[in-house]
């Protein structure tokens, strides 16, 4: 299993458009399968290197072996956000994207005050405790990964971020 996963990160974080499906069929123990699914949180190598993109996704069939709908709906569930996280990684736009003119930021002038508070909320981060962090998003939003594997929050339509996921009623303004 090591080397499969040092094998999938090393893909995720090459420039190959991959996605991996695997589908688990039968009765056997598909926890291993559990884990190069980056759902609970993103792969890790036995080096220690994280994957930049979750490129696995695996459904065990069983559970669906009876609704053959759910199976193929769940099955190519992750293809497009695997999709639009490679194109984004590689900087390959669809077509021209509208510039935002005269769009001002608020910014804290205290910039040690702001390195604090990333500091501490990148430290206390887990993601296994973290019921957004594989959910949908909202139309407008987009999900980005900080150093540390953390995710953070995108709107495109104000043009802000935040750490907390928008359907997170904490995160509410």
């Amino acid at each position: 299993m090591p080397k499969t996963k040092d094998k999938i990160v090393e893909i995720a974080n090459s420039n190959l458009p991959l996605s991996i499906i695997i589908i688990g069929i039968g009765d056997a123990d598909f926890s291993k399968m559990d884990e190069l699914d980056g759902d609970d949180g993103r792969l890790k190598s036995s080096k220690g290197v994280y994957a930049k993109r979750d490129i696995v996704q695996f459904v065990p069939m069983k559970q669906y072996e009876h609704n053959m709908t759910a199976l193929s709906s769940l099955t190519l569930q992750e293809i497009p956000r695997q999709f639009l996280s490679y194109v984004k990684a590689h900087n390959i736009k669809p077509g021209k994207k509208p510039s935002a003119h005269n769009v001002e930021f608020a910014v804290n002038e205290d910039v040690k005050e702001q390195e604090q508070e990333l500091n501490e909320v990148a430290s206390e981060y887990n993601a296994n405790a973290d019921p957004y962090f594989n959910a949908p998003l909202p139309h407008g939003w987009e999900r980005a990964y900080a150093d540390n594997g953390r995710p953070y929050y995108v709107n495109n339509t104000d043009q802000t971020t935040q750490w907390l996921h928008p359907n997170d009623p904490s995160a509410a303004k």
